[in-house]
C-alpha cells in the first residue's frame, strides 16, 4: 500500500509545484571525447562511459578503471560526427552477460552490434561481436546515434538521421536531399524498433510494429532529422527525443506509452512548427507536433534528455532535464494540472553532449571538454523562472522562415 500511494503523489501536479534550483557537480575529469555514459542496472552500482574514438571505461565508486571495459578503436571510424556514439544493456543483463553499441565503421555505415562479457565482468570481449543491423550512410553526418531498451516490453530502439547532405555537386547543401526522413522504403530518419531477445536471426519485428502499406517492418516513426539522443521515463515508459534542428529550429518529440507507432514527425517538409520553403506542410495529414521547440536565439543543437526519477530529490521528480550543445544552456520541464512548464536551470560548465542515468536514475551530464557531472539540487529560495511551452490545440504551421542560407556544421 505505501509503494502504491509514493506512486500516486508522484503524478500529483500539485505536490511538486515548483522547479527546484539545480547544479553540476563535477564527478570524472580527463575523459577524451566522450559521446554517452549508462547503467547496466545489474546491481553493481558501475556506469559505464563512451569514448567517441570507441573505448567503454567503468566508474565505480567514484574511480574509473584502469582497464577498458570495451576497445574496438580499430573498426570505428572516428572523427566529427563519426564514432562510437553509444551502447545499451538489455533488460536481463546480469543473466544474460552481453550488451549491444551504435557505432560507425569505416565505411561511414551504422552498426548496432551484440558483445559477450568475458570472464572478467568488468572486461567485455571485442572479439565476439555480431553484427545485429548494418546501415549505411550517404553522405556521413546526420548519423542519429542512440540505442535503448524500453523500460517495460524490452524492444530495442535506434533513432537513426536523415544521412545528411552533399558538401559538393548538384545536391550540395540541400536538406535531406534524398528525403529519406519521410520514405518509408528507408531506415535513416527514422526511430526503429526490433527484438533481439527471441527469435531466430539478429533480430525479429516486434508483432505490435505499424503495418502499413509500404513501410519497411523496423520503422516505428518517420520524420526526423538527426535524433541524437532519445529517452523513456524508466517509470512510465514515455518517449521523449531531441531532433536537431536545421537552420532554425530545435524540438523535443514526445510519445506517451501505449500510444502506437507509426507517428510523422515531420522533417523535411518542415523544422518545428515552421514549413520549410515551398513545402507545403500545412497541407499534409497526419504530422505529428513537437512538445516544444525553440528557436536558435535561445540554441542551435538540441541535446535530448532524460526524466528524473531518482530518490535524492523528490522536488524534482518527473522533470524532463534536456540541454543544447551550443550554448551549454539546461531546461527543464514537465506536465501539471495547467499543461507542460518549462523553467531555465542555467549554463553547464561545458557543452553537454549527453544526459543519463545510473541505477537508482539519479542524473548526469557528460560535456565534450571530457567531464561527467552529477546533478545536485540547490537548497530554497533560489526557483528558476517558468514558462508555458505547449502550443495550444490547432495552432496553425507558421510560413516565417527566410530564404535558407548555408548550414552551421552542428550535430
Amino acid at each position: 500500500m505505501g509503494r502504491v500511494l509514493f506512486l500516486c503523489l508522484l503524478f500529483l501536479p500539485a505536490v511538486f509545484a515548483q522547479f527546484p534550483a539545480i547544479r553540476w557537480e563535477n564527478v570524472v575529469t580527463g575523459l577524451r571525447q566522450p559521446t554517452f555514459a549508462t547503467s547496466a542496472r545489474d546491481g553493481s552500482g558501475r556506469l559505464f562511459i563512451v569514448e567517441q574514438a570507441g573505448l567503454v571505461k567503468i566508474l565505480w565508486h567514484g574511480e574509473l578503471f584502469e582497464k577498458p571495459f570495451l576497445d574496438i578503436r580499430s573498426r570505428v571510424n572516428f572523427g566529427g560526427e563519426l564514432g562510437l556514439l553509444s551502447i545499451a544493456f538489455p533488460p536481463g543483463f546480469s543473466d544474460k552477460q552481453h550488451f549491444y553499441a551504435y557505432y560507425i565503421d569505416k565505411d561511414r555505415a551504422v552498426i548496432i552490434a551484440r558483445y559477450r562479457v568475458s570472464e572478467d565482468p568488468n572486461i567485455a570481449n571485442a572479439d565476439s561481436e555480431e553484427i545485429v543491423l548494418r546501415l549505411p550512410q550517404p553522405f556521413g553526418q546526420h548519423n542519429g546515434g542512440l540505442i535503448a531498451f524500453h523500460p517495460l516490453d524490452g524492444t530495442l530502439y535506434l533513432a537513426t538521421g536523415d544521412g545528411g547532405f552533399s558538401k559538393t555537386g548538384d545536391l550540395a547543401d540541400i536538406p535531406d536531399p534524398l528525403e529519406n526522413a519521410q520514405r518509408t522504403d528507408s531506415l535513416l530518419g527514422k526511430m526503429l524498433r526490433i527484438d533481439v531477445g527471441k527469435g531466430e536471426g539478429p533480430y525479429t519485428i516486434p508483432a505490435d510494429n505499424p503495418k502499413k502499406e509500404g513501410w519497411l517492418p523496423e520503422i516505428w516513426a518517420r520524420g526526423f532529422r538527426n535524433p541524437w539522443r532519445f529517452s523513456f521515463d524508466r517509470l512510465t515508459g514515455d518517449l521523449y527525443i531531441g531532433d536537431v534542428g536545421d537552420n532554425e529550429k530545435e524540438e523535443i518529440d514526445f510519445e506517451a506509452a501505449g500510444t502506437g507507432g507509426g507517428r510523422n514527425y515531420g522533417w523535411r517538409l518542415r523544422e518545428g512548427t515552421s514549413c520549410l520553403p515551398e513545402m507545403p506542410c500545412d497541407e499534409v495529414q497526419g504530422l505529428t507536433w513537437p512538445l516544444h521547440e525553440y528557436d536558435h536565439t535561445e540554441g542551435c543543437s538540441v541535446i535530448g534528455g532524460v526524466v528524473y526519477r531518482g530518490a535524492k530529490y523528490p522536488e524534482l521528480q518527473g522533470t524532463y532535464i534536456y540541454g543544447d550543445f551550443c550554448n551549454a544552456m539546461v531546461w527543464g520541464m514537465r506536465q501539471g494540472e495547467d499543461g507542460w512548464k518549462r523553467a531555465q536551470f542555467g549554463y553547464s560548465s561545458g557543452l553537454p553532449v549527453t544526459f543519463s542515468e545510473d541505477e537508482d536514475g539519479e542524473v548526469y551530464l557528460v560535456d565534450w571538454e571530457g567531464n561527467l557531472l552529477q546533478l545536485i539540487v540547490e537548497p530554497p529560495p533560489a526557483e528558476p523562472v517558468q514558462e508555458t511551452i505547449r502550443p495550444p490545440d490547432g495552432q496553425k504551421f507558421r510560413r516565417d522562415r527566410p530564404t535558407r542560407g548555408k548550414r552551421p556544421v552542428r550535430r
